[in-house]
C-alpha cells in the first residue's frame, strides 16, 4: 500500500508557507519559512540560553540568563539576513528591501543583475525597463502619500 505524504492528508504544505509574485517580472515566488518571528523562535533562543547556562554554570550561575539578550540579537540578525536573501528575486534581481530604502541603488542592482546574467548576448532587459519605472514610481508615490 502506498503511503500518502503528510501534506496531502492534512492539506498543509511546508514547502510554500508564504507565496507571492515578484512585482517586476511577475514570477510566482514562495518562501519555505514564515517571514515573521513566532513564539517558536523565542522558545528556541530561550532553550539555547538554558543549555549554555547549564553548560557554563560554574562561570555564570544565575547571571547566565542574561545571555538571552545577546543571543536574541544574534538570532535576529541571522533571521533577517536569511529573510532578505530569500526575498530577492533570482530571475530579475528585484530586492524589496533595497527598493524601500534606496531607489537609485535598487535600479543599479537590477541592472547589474542583468549584466551579469547576460554578459555574452544582448540583454533582454528592454521589456523590463517600463516595469522597473512603474514599480519605483509606485513606491515613491506611496512614500509621499504617507
Amino acid at each position: 500500500m502506498d503511503t500518502l505524504p503528510a501534506s496531502s492528508v492534512t492539506g498543509k504544505s511546508k514547502q510554500n508557507v508564504w507565496g507571492f509574485f515578484c512585482p517586476l517580472c511577475q514570477v510566482p515566488r514562495s518562501l519555505s519559512f514564515n517571514p515573521r518571528l513566532t513564539r517558536r523562535h523565542v522558545l528556541q533562543v530561550f532553550s539555547g540560553v538554558l543549555f549554555l547556562d547549564l553548560l557554563l554554570w560554574d562561570v555564570f550561575s544565575w547571571r547566565g540568563f542574561f545571555l538571552f539578550v545577546p543571543l536574541w540579537g544574534i538570532f535576529e540578525i541571522y533571521y533577517r539576513l536569511r529573510r532578505r536573501m530569500k526575498l530577492r528575486c533570482s530571475q530579475c534581481g528585484f530586492d524589496p528591501y533595497l527598493v524601500l530604502n534606496d531607489l537609485d541603488l535598487a535600479k543599479k542592482a537590477i541592472e547589474s543583475h542583468w549584466v551579469k546574467k547576460y554578459q555574452e548576448r544582448k540583454s533582454p532587459k528592454r521589456h523590463l525597463e517600463g516595469k522597473v519605472r512603474k514599480v519605483v514610481e509606485g513606491v515613491a508615490s506611496e512614500r509621499k502619500g504617507s
